[in-house]
């Protein structure tokens, strides 16, 4: 018997499709579940259609980001066929963690991404060290992409992880 927290898990594993989690089951720890394992939204009943709609548009809007070959966020620009990103039409240049990074930031832009989550899609398993990969990685980011003196784009969620900056 598989439940849908297992089937999202496998969906994910294989595939990036967008999934919304529709379920009964409306408890903190469910949602988490969900979208630890690769989850995009996740609402629980009762809920309108309306609401059902908008969020299956924001899951394509955002999932539309990571189509395109170019990511546009405020004066931040990553080219995923070149592996390149540019600030205010600054080339930087980036290790290959470093861009995987910055693009899995940008394709959840304003999402924050918890520390687990970032791990496994970057660097493909559970880590269990004593130093924090994505810390150490956020850092040599954020220094990369303000040398020019910008705002920071990259924000600290307390106990969370990490967001990319939504900037029109």
């Amino acid at each position: 018997d598989i439940d849908g927290i297992d089937i999202c898990r496998q969906l994910r594993a294989g595939s990036d499709m967008g999934i919304v989690i529709l379920t009964a089951r409306g408890v903190v720890g469910e949602r988490v579940r969900g979208l630890e394992a690769g989850a995009d939204d996740y609402l629980s009943k009762p809920f309108t259609f309306e609401e059902l709609l908008a969020r299956i548009r924001a899951v394509m809007r955002r999932r539309s980001r990571q189509t395109e070959s170019l990511i546009r966020i405020g004066d931040l620009e990553i080219d995923i066929e070149k592996r390149q990103a540019r600030r205010n039409k600054r080339l930087i240049e980036l290790t290959t963690r470093e861009f995987d990074l910055l693009k899995l930031l940008a394709q959840y832009a304003g999402k924050p991404l918890r520390r687990d989550f970032i791990i496994q899609r970057v660097w493909g398993y559970q880590f269990e060290g004593e130093t924090d990969p994505v810390k150490v990685y956020i850092n040599f980011l954020r220094r990369k992409l303000n040398a020019g003196g910008e705002a920071d784009l990259i924000q600290s969620v307390r106990g969370f992880g990490y967001a990319l900056r939504e900037i029109p």
